[in-house]
C-alpha cells in the first residue's frame, strides 16, 4: 500500500472519501490536445477515462466536463459516454484553470461536494493549474498517473516528472484509477 492509501484511511479502515462529496473533473479531453499524447499515453489515458466514467455513472457523481475556448470538441469516446448523463456539467474556459472565470467552484460548495478527482490533458499545465484553482477555493484535490498526460509537446516522456511535481504540490496523487477505486469501494 502506499503512502497515500494509508492517508486516506482512518484507524478503524474505513475509508475517509466518501461518494457523495465526490466529483470528477474531466480537462481538456479535446482532440487538439489528445494528437500530441504518445500512442501508448493516448490509449491508457482512455481506457482509464472511460472506466472512471462508467464508476461515476453507476454511483452517479456528478461529473464536470471543461472545454478550452477555440479548440475542438471533447474527443467522442468521452462524449458520447457521457451524452445523456444527467449528472454532467459543461463548462467552456478561457485560460488554462478552470475555475478562473467559472462558477464551478460556488456550484461545488452549493452542492456539498469537497473532494474532486482530476481527469485530463495537459498535466503540467492546465490540470495543475485547475487544481491549484480548486484548491484555492477550499476543494481538496486527487489525481491518478493514469488518467492524466502531457502531450509530447511539453514532456519527454517521462511520467516521474509528473509524479515528482505533484508530490512537491502535495496533490494527492494515486498510482492508478483503480488504487483510487479501491479506497471508494
Amino acid at each position: 500500500m502506499t503512502n497515500y492509501i494509508n492517508n486516506a484511511l482512518n484507524q478503524d479502515n474505513k475509508t475517509l472519501i466518501n461518494k457523495a462529496d465526490l466529483a470528477l473533473i474531466i480537462l481538456d479531453m479535446q482532440q487538439d490536445f489528445m494528437k500530441y499524447l504518445t500512442k501508448s499515453d493516448r490509449n491508457m489515458i482512455l481506457s482509464s477515462t472511460l472506466n472512471m466514467l462508467d464508476f461515476g455513472i453507476k454511483n452517479d457523481i456528478p461529473i464536470v466536463l471543461f472545454e478550452y475556448f477555440g479548440h475542438k470538441n471533447t474527443i467522442d469516446e468521452v462524449f458520447e459516454k457521457l451524452r445523456n448523463y444527467n449528472n454532467l456539467q459543461r463548462y467552456i474556459k478561457i485560460e488554462d484553470n478552470g475555475f478562473q472565470y467559472t462558477a464551478i467552484a460556488n456550484r461545488m460548495h452549493q452542492e456539498n461536494i469537497k473532494k474532486l478527482f482530476f481527469i485530463g490533458i495537459n498535466a503540467t499545465s492546465c490540470v495543475l493549474r485547475s487544481m491549484r484553482g480548486a484548491r484555492a477555493n477550499r476543494l481538496e484535490i486527487m489525481t491518478a498517473d493514469d488518467v492524466i498526460a502531457n502531450g509530447t509537446q511539453i514532456y519527454n516522456g517521462d511520467r516521474n516528472n509528473i509524479r515528482e511535481l505533484f508530490n512537491k504540490s502535495k496533490i494527492k496523487y494515486y498510482d492508478s484509477h483503480k488504487e483510487f477505486l479501491d479506497i471508494l469501494n
